[in-house]
């Protein structure tokens, strides 16, 4: 992970600095890629266990997914450290999800069950989930109206696909799986 940082240059210089303060009149700045900088060594562990947790989460990790989550850093931090762990071996990077641009980062386990799912019939299940689970995207990555993260309402996805709200919901069954 390479990085420029402003450093301030450290300069004895008596022509910045004024006789009565011995304050510096401006600072002179130069940049630096040096990457075991003190800026880096805390932040990396905290950004790859963010990357892990995402990943873990929805398998498959690209700047549309992350739409819906709050308080996390932008968006080239998580791509830098993504990038890391692909290096490293520990994820993979390509085109996992068509019709979205930009890189996208997956763990090797959701990329082997995307090519299974891809090969298998429909098979008619249904699941739902609370609309403020984060794995509700419809509206930011399935097709639809966004439907807001509100704990008392419901998203509906029958073989991967998001149900109208027109459409029935069966609530015994939701209340005998929960």
């Amino acid at each position: 992970m390479y990085s420029a940082f402003l450093v301030q240059k450290t300069s004895n210089n008596l022509a910045n600095q004024t006789a009565d303060t011995g304050h510096q009149l401006f600072h002179e700045y130069r940049f630096t890629s040096d990457v075991s900088s003190s800026a880096l060594d805390w932040a990396h562990p905290v950004l790859e266990a963010l990357c892990q947790v995402l990943l873990r989460r929805y398998g498959v990790v690209f700047r549309e997914v992350l739409m819906r989550e709050s308080n996390l850093p932008n968006w080239r931090e998580i791509l830098l450290t993504l990038r890391w762990l692909e290096d490293r071996g520990e994820v993979r990077g390509g085109r996992f999800v068509p019709g979205f641009l930009g890189e996208q980062f997956a763990l090797p386990a959701a990329v082997e069950s995307l090519r299974s799912t891809r090969a298998e019939p429909p098979t008619g299940e249904t699941i739902t989930i609370s609309a403020a689970d984060p794995l509700n995207l419809v509206g930011i990555v399935l097709p639809g109206a966004k439907v807001l993260a509100i704990s008392s309402r419901f998203v509906t996805y029958r073989d991967g696909v998001a149900l109208e709200s027109s459409q029935p919901i069966d609530y015994a069954t939701i209340a005998q799986a929960g």
